[in-house]
Parts: structure tokens; sequence; C-alpha cells
């Protein structure tokens, strides 16, 4: 049996798409091929300790990778670079020494590299080292944000150049990447899956009125669009509660955020969750009639927008990322271009005041769900991995 390391900087899924990926694509992979999730975790030891390995279910390993980076930070922030220059570099260099350890313990015949910054460079070299076949997968940031990064830039280059297959989760990422080098011959898209029976918790109204409620996900900052969101409801002149599933990336986005709120007089209208794990997400959309994803530029397959189609809510999404090719407009979902939060405002208006529309998209959002399903990404994996490999 061919085996496979996936490299990832969150597992299992704490608040972010990488771990709900990380998890999925593990259990996807097991299924055919031995399959080792190499965690990677940036820890303030001063020393390089064992690794550790444990069986998870069948086929499926769990590898922890405690790397140090001399810097104190909290161990759940994964990959979360340390701050000073020196300190980045002792991190990365501690990385290649601990994955060039684990390759003269456990024989890979592939690696695949969810999220290209900030180990992919380091994978995608040891790979060839250890002549390991490597695939990069894009996820969103990684190419969309780190793109206009000076620093990392040579790094999504020499990942690019060196892999030898690349799979994006939307086309406008891969399109990016290939600006930068030339994949067309190397590349696919794969969107993500969805689990198509969820485990829902009910959990009683949050709010104590029969308003219709809108709602969206995320760990709230620039790239997610909520600001837009904020300005496309300060236009409605109707009832409506807003719902904020997850919580603001740190106190900065929080002021900025709460300022909005505050100037348009909406603190009555909303609620905030707090973080929330993968399944508490499912139960908080389940109270939602309207799920706005007013994502940005650098989305990737967002999780959220397959969440709220396999439970059959009707959608707004902006036409970044993914989203665009998911969505049918007016078919399963409404599509406005980012940052237009006038036509955003439009749509929500229209979906608060015509329930058989909503009627409508909620039926097809979840026929829409059912082609997003767990064993067409697997086959779509499987046709790459195979040619790669066997």
């Amino acid at each position: 049996m061919k085996v496979i390391g996936l490299l990832t900087h969150e597992y299992p899924p704490l608040h972010g798409g990488v771990g709900v990926s990380s998890e999925r694509i593990s259990k996807i992979l097991s299924a055919k091929y031995k399959t080792y999730v190499i965690h990677i975790i940036n820890t303030d030891d001063y020393i390089i300790r064992p690794h550790t390995i444990e069986k998870l279910e069948e086929n499926l390993y769990y590898i922890r990778l405690e790397v140090p980076s001399h810097s104190s930070s909290n161990e759940n922030d994964s990959i979360t670079a340390p701050d000073s220059s020196y300190n980045q570099t002792r991190f990365q260099q501690n990385i290649f020494i601990v994955l060039r350890n684990l390759c003269h313990n456990v024989h890979f015949d592939l690696f695949i590299t969810l999220y290209l910054t900030n180990f992919g460079h380091i994978s995608s070299a040891i790979a060839k080292e250890f002549n390991i076949k490597h695939i990069a997968s894009i996820r969103g940031n990684d190419i969309g944000k780190n793109f206009f990064d000076s620093a990392l830039f040579p790094h999504i280059k020499y990942i690019l150049k060196n892999s030898d297959y690349i799979i994006s989760v939307n086309s406008e990422l891969n399109a990016l990447a290939n600006t930068i080098e030339n994949i067309d011959h190397k590349s696919s898209v794969i969107f993500n899956s969805v689990t198509q029976s969820p485990s829902v918790e009910r959990i009683p109204p949050l709010f104590d009125n029969d308003y219709i409620t809108i709602s969206t996900i995320g760990i709230f900052r620039y790239k997610k669009g909520l600001l837009y969101l904020l300005e496309a409801l300060s236009l409605i002149n109707k009832d409506f509660n807003l719902l904020l599933i997850g919580d603001y990336k740190n106190e900065s986005e929080q002021k900025i955020h709460e300022n909005i709120i505050k100037k348009h007089q909406l603190e009555d209208r909303v609620k905030l969750t707090g973080m929330t794990n993968h399944s508490e997400r499912f139960s908080y959309l389940n109270l939602s009639d309207i799920v706005v994803i007013p994502s940005l530029f650098s989305e990737g397959c967002p999780s959220t927008l397959l969440e709220a189609l396999t439970l059959s809510k009707p959608i707004i999404v902006s036409d970044a990322g993914s989203n665009k090719e998911i969505v049918t407009h007016g078919i399963n979902g409404l599509i406005y271009k980012q940052t237009d939060y006038i036509k955003l405002a439009e749509f929500i208006s229209q979906l608060i005041d015509d329930k058989e529309l909503r009627d409508a998209l909620s039926i097809e959002a979840k026929e829409l769900a059912k082609t997003l399903n767990h064993k067409k990404e697997g086959d779509s994996w499987y046709r790459i991995i195979d040619k790669l490999i066997l």
C-alpha cells in the first residue's frame, strides 16, 4: 500500500478551514492509501523533541511534530510565525530538521502540503531529496494574500516550480499561481466537499423576536467582508437580526467592527457567538433564515458556503473565490460583486420580503450540496495521486 504524508498546520479542526480540510482529506485518502497526518506545531520550547505517532483508525495515523521557534507562542496557534526574523529563520530550519528526521524513519511515496506557506518550500525541497512526489494544495491566503508579500513570494515561486502537481480549491487561485510559474501542465481545481447529513444539535433561539435572522461566519477581519455586510445592512429599513457566528481575529479588528456597528446603530440587532467548533457552527447556522458570505479576494472554497448549502439555507455570496463557480445566480443563491454593498443590500431586502424566493433557493441549495460530496472529491484526488505514484 502506498504511503502518503499530509502536511498541515491545523489538526484536528479548530476554527479555520484548513483544519476542516485536513480532517476530511485525510479520511478520504486513508480509504485507499496508508495516510499520515503530519501536524507541524510551533512551540516555545528550545529543543526539538522526538515525534509521536498515533493510530487514529485503519490506514490513518497522526504524527505530531513539535517545532521550537525560540519564542513564546500559544501551542494551539500552530504555525503562526514567530515575531522576529531571527526566530522565523530558526523556526523554518527546525522544520527542515524534523521533516528530514521523519523521512529517515518513515518511507513516504507522496507528500501533500495543505497551504503553501510557511513550510511548503521546505516540504517540496525534502521531497526532492528523498525522491518523494509532492503535491502543493493552494487553499486561499497562501496565494491570494501572500502573492503580495515580498518575503513570501520567493517561497511560493519555489513551491510551484518544484512540486510535481498543484491542486487549487478554485480557478481564480490557480490562475494567479500560473502568473508566477507556468503550471498549466500540472495543475487542476478540486472543490472542497461537505458532509451530506450533518449532525445538528438543536439550540434555543438567540433572539427574542420573530424577525428574519441573517448570519455570517468566520474569524472576522477585513478579508471576510463583514464591514461591507454592515454597510449593506445600514441601508435596509426593515426588521432583521444579525448573527455573527465566530469571533474577531484580534482586538484591533474587534474595535474597527464594533465602531461600525455603533455608527450604524445596529447594536440591538447583532449577536456574536464567540469562537465555535465545527459541530457548533452547524447548530448556529440552523438558526439562520439567510446566510451571507461577503468574502473578499483571497477566499478559497469556504466551508461555510458548503455547510449552509447542505442545511438548505438561502445564500447570498460575493463573487470571490469558488463562490461564483459553485453557485448559479438566481437558481441556488444570489451573487454580487465583492465590495458592492449597495447590491448586497438590495439582495438582502429582496430575500427578507420574498419568502417564496427564499424557499426556492433553499430547495436548490440542498440539491447543489449533493453534488459536492466526499466521493466526488475523493475520486478527483485518487486520479491525480494514482498517476503520480502508481
